[in-house]
């Protein structure tokens, strides 16, 4: 393919061309990696030979430092470059077999042979050389150890290059182990008491780890950089004509046996918080690639941190003074986010459990001062969770503790760590702006505030610790999440303040109420909704635990409404869920296995029997906090939002109705056994629920209207006792009869009382207020509340709740269905009392009848009329009342034949089917049997001219059709009725002779 410009068109000049395919990335990669493994392995082959053929020491050095020149490639990616080095690393194992074979034949000095190499030209292979041969040096155990290896180390400063030094030192590391003081497994020069036959110690062997491990983490992190690079061709170091250039970029896992943890970091689509250098020079992907390829190199340098933590001899005292410090140093002086989240993680999980117990402090004062962009929230969870671990095992006797001190300090672990969490700086801003210079500074930064929503992430891995350690004991559970809880509000309560402005004490409390959800992060408030349902579900065993924990009201009242509304329903969860003996307990999420141990933390104890009956609230504190945790159920919220989709999942209404009848089964939970206290509950949830507006009183108030009604029968009950002991006792007992009778007074006056909170007379009571919202409902609990107040012995209450319930039904019952069922209720209510005087009764009678004659349609008259006849049927009215029995069946009787077609037998089957009622002993036969033949005798009329109608004479059309079908399965659900009527009356007549005188 040729490109030419215009302007070249009509002229000599030469033209490029370009023959063959373009390769891709990873093609290009794929074809220098096989280049360079084929010159290593040609090479590495020269080396043997020249070995094999007994050739002089400098031809064999020449070779493996030609090899080694490969290892100065400038192209390939990590993964790629340690392939390749990995190919080198077999061979140079044959050259440093070579090396310790010359010297055992006592060809060569150590000293010559460490000469010999330094003469190689590129220094890249000359220190790989000069590793090999140090090692072989080392391995004698004639010759000072430590010295030779910092010479080393020093001398490998030369290689500048992040991806070559990195690796450099890393084959440095690998043919160190096990050759050093405090090694394990080392051979001629162990440990003893603390030193070394060579002068040296396992301090200074650990001092020398720490001094390699801050150059490869300045190499590391200056990739970040991406400077050195030059993928498409060039390098920053001269290459050999016959070599390919290749030389960049990290490798994934180290050759030799030693493995650490991986890093919690997992390749992602976007860049690291911490924005690489030169963001702005370079492209997206460049920096996504450099992140990946940092990713790969981690192991590299976190390989420096195991080996210090695998050393023998190394004591607490050594650990807490000398080695932390150092290493937290070099953390937290290198500023960069990736560096420092694996770093931290790697010291977590190496060191044993009793270095971190006795530098708890350090250790959190370190993380504090991470840069923006690392996870403080998982490095403060981890190093919880191994602690925590530690503690139980020493519980359980699995683990034992070296000192009393030590035993001190894992009984006093969970003090500890809320001390440090709560002492931590907070931001309460909405993100943190990440600083995008990697730097490495000469002093320690300042601590980094924490992000509020992070902060509170902490605190619930905390909870899990406070419940690991303390889910036997009640007490000690219940103060620990106590404390953490209100810590946690103390932190929301400050994110309100407003140090800009002096105000008095009131003013402040109002500013705060005011702008506290709105000074809130989202993802604060999210992860604080999510901390306090942890809590309330998860960690407390009854609802009186929660209402015990005043953190949780302050917390609850700082965040938004959707948190405060999944709160709410978690306190519902743990009320309605029953009590045990212990908390369900949580367990840890199985990203929290990084401790030592595997696994997360387990729970202390776990409940697998099947919870009883909800345990009641009882006293009047606890009604009160509840209430206030039921807020958003209760009132309308001012910051609730407008759109219904973003509170409920699928059907608002339903969903709402939900809320609502959670909101009752509460209610049905308040309970004490003293009557006073039991009404003041009622009343303060009067008080509660009279908040809710047009959509939720509808919905709560017959539940309150219940419970109500429940208390004045307990208090009629009351009444009774005390009565009950007035009339049995002695005449000689004044004084006992003037206490019961003191207490019956009191009880009755409460009962009044009761009433008097339903039905005040002033549009201010619970049914009137309930009226006006849903006035058709409010009737039928009028009706009840009445014979409430019957039962109660109070008439003069009932009659006026009937005469209320009877001024909703005009004023506000206007559809027919409506009114049938109303007045059936009326009538079926007024049967039931017993103490009204009769002339009240006859009152509400009457105007029940009255309503029944003004239906609109004939039919509604004479059913209701009938039904109306049940209110002078009662025995304790005069003879004369009860004659009007007769007299309301007849006259329905009379309206029924007004009615016309398929209408009308079935209203005649109706009023069979009722004045069959009276036609009993028991009400004293108050309908003739003349008026029921009577009846009877229209059925069988009706009935026939019915029969022929449906049957019909086949010429019809298919609307006819229809109307026939649909009137013929009408007609025969009423004589299905009637059937079943008359076998009733056959089945009377077999036990009573007066039936006989029904002809059916």
């Amino acid at each position: 393919m040729a490109f030419r410009t215009p302007e070249d068109e009509d002229t000599d000049e030469s033209i490029v061309t370009l023959r063959g395919p373009v390769l891709t990335a990873a093609e290009e990669q794929k074809k220098w990696l096989q280049e360079a493994l084929i010159a290593v392995d040609r090479k590495g082959g020269i080396m043997r030979n020249s070995i094999e053929a007994k050739e002089n020491i400098i031809v064999v050095i020449r070779a493996a430092a030609q090899m080694l020149d490969e290892l100065r490639t400038n192209l390939l990616e990590p993964q790629n470059y340690y392939e390749l080095y990995m190919r080198v690393f077999s061979m140079m194992e044959t050259f440093m077999e070579y090396l310790e074979d010359e010297y055992r034949a006592k060809r060569h000095t150590l000293e010559e042979m460490y000469e010999r190499v330094q003469f190689c030209g590129y220094i890249v292979p000359r220190l790989y050389l000069l590793i090999a041969a140090g090692a072989v040096y080392i391995k004698d155990g004639d010759h000072p150890a430590l010295d030779i290896a910092r010479d080393l180390v020093e001398m490998c400063k030369g290689v500048q290059h992040p991806t070559r030094g990195l690796f450099l030192r890393h084959f440095l590391l690998t043919m160190m182990k096990g050759k050093l003081p405090g090694d394990p497994n080392r051979l001629a020069s162990d440990v003893r008491n603390g030193a070394t036959e060579d002068g040296g110690t396992v301090t200074d062997t650990a001092n020398l780890l720490v001094q390699n491990f801050k150059e490869m983490n300045w190499l590391w992190i200056r990739m970040e950089a991406g400077s050195y690079a030059n993928r498409n061709g060039g390098s920053t170091n001269s290459v050999t004509a016959g070599s390919p250039t290749t030389a960049v970029l990290p490798a994934p896992s180290p050759p030799p046996t030693v493995s650490i943890a991986a890093s919690s970091w997992s390749p992602d689509t976007g860049t690291h918080p911490g924005a690489p250098l030169g963001l702005p020079q370079r492209s997206l992907r460049a920096a996504r690639r450099t992140q990946q390829e940092r990713r790969a190199m981690c192991v590299l340098v976190g390989i420096n941190v195991v080996r210090v933590a695998q050393l023998d001899g190394i004591s607490r005292d050594v650990y807490a003074n000398t080695i932390l410090p150092h290493l937290l140093s070099i953390m937290v002086r290198y500023c960069e986010p990736l560096a420092q989240q694996y770093l931290f993680e790697v010291l977590i999980q190496v060191f044993p459990d009793e270095f971190h117990l006795f530098t708890i402090d350090k250790l959190f004062g370190a993380i504090t001062r991470t840069v923006s962009g690392v996870e403080v929230t998982e490095l403060l969870r981890s190093l919880m969770e191994r602690l925590c671990k530690y503690a139980m095992a020493v519980q359980d006797g699995v683990a034992d503790v070296s000192s009393p001190e030590e035993e001190a300090k894992l009984r006093d672990l969970f003090p500890m760590l809320l001390t440090q969490l709560s002492g931590m700086p907070i931001s309460y801003k909405t993100h943190m702006l990440t600083n995008t210079v990697i730097k490495r500074t000469s002093s320690v930064p300042p601590p980094t505030p924490m992000m509020l929503g992070a902060y509170v992430t902490t605190m619930r891995h905390l909870v899990d610790v406070a419940m690991a350690l303390y889910g036997r004991s009640t007490k000690r559970r219940f103060m620990s999440l106590s404390n953490i809880i209100d810590v946690a509000a103390a932190k929301f309560s400050a994110s309100t303040a407003d140090p800009s402005e002096a105000m008095n004490g009131a003013e402040a409390a109002t500013a705060a109420a005011v702008s506290t959800a709105a000074s809130i992060s989202p993802a604060a408030a999210l992860a604080a909704g999510q901390f306090l349902v942890h809590v309330i579900t998860g960690c407390c065993a009854t609802v009186q635990e929660v209402m015990a924990m005043e953190g949780i009201a302050t917390l609850t009242s700082c965040l938004p409404f959707l948190q405060r509304r999944e709160v709410a329903i978690a306190v519902c969860e743990v009320a309605l869920r029953g009590s045990t003996a212990a908390p369900v307990l949580p367990s840890v999420s199985k990203a929290a296995s990084s401790g030592a141990g595997s696994g997360g933390l387990k729970s202390a104890a776990v409940v697998t029997a099947p919870p009883p009956l909800s345990r009641p609230i009882t006293t009047l504190e606890d009604v009160a906090r509840l209430f206030e945790l039921l807020d958003p159920f209760l009132v309308e919220q001012p910051d609730a939002p407008s759109d219904l989709g973003l509170i409920y999942r699928y059907n608002p209404i339903v969903e709402f109705v939900e809320e609502q009848n959670l909101v009752c089964r509460i209610l049905h939970l308040l309970s004490n056994d003293d009557p006073a206290v039991y009404t003041k509950m009622l009343t303060g949830a009067r008080k509660a629920l009279l908040q809710g507006g047009a959509r939720r009183i509808p919905l709560t108030y017959p539940t309150l209207m219940t419970l109500h009604r429940r208390a004045a029968l307990r208090l009629y009950a009351q009444y009774q006792r005390a009565a009950s002991s007035n009339s049995k006792s002695d005449e000689g007992e004044r004084d006992g009869d003037d206490a019961a009778t003191a207490a019956a007074s009191q009880a009755m006056k409460a009962v009044r009382k009761c009433f008097s909170h339903m039905h005040s007379g002033d549009s201010k009571g619970i049914l009137e207020v309930f009226a006006v919202e849903a006035p058709v409902e409010a009737l039928k609990e009028y009706l009840r509340c009445s014979n409430t107040a019957d039962v109660c012995e109070q008439p003069e209450t009932s009659y006026e709740l009937y005469v209320a319930a009877l001024t909703l039904y005009e004023g506000h019952v206007e559809d027919t269905r409506e009114q049938i069922d109303s007045l059936v209720a009326c009538v079926n209510s007024i049967y039931q009392m017993r103490h009204m005087a009769e002339e009240n009764y006859e009152v509400l009678a009457a105007r029940i009848c009255q309503y029944a004659s003004k239906m609109l349609k004939k039919r509604d008259q004479s059913y209701l009329i009938a039904i109306c006849a049940a209110l002078f049927a009662k025995k304790q009215l005069s003879r004369e009342s009860q004659e009007r029995v007769q007299e309301c069946l007849r006259r329905s009787l009379k309206l029924a034949g007004q009615v016309l077609a398929l209408a009308q037998l079935e209203l005649y089957v109706q009023l069979l089917n009722i004045f069959l009622r009276f036609f009993t002993p028991k009400s004293g036969y108050l309908v003739s049997v003349e008026l029921v033949n009577e009846l009877i005798e229209k059925i069988s009329e009706t009935s026939e001219v019915q029969r022929s109608e449906v049957s019909g004479d086949g010429n019809r059309s298919a609307v006819d059709n229809e109307e026939r079908d649909k009137a013929a399965n009408t007609f025969a659900n009423i004589r299905l009725f009637y059937r079943n009527i008359t076998k009733y009356i056959r089945s009377r007549q077999s036990v009573e002779e007066r039936w006989n005188e029904i002809d059916v």
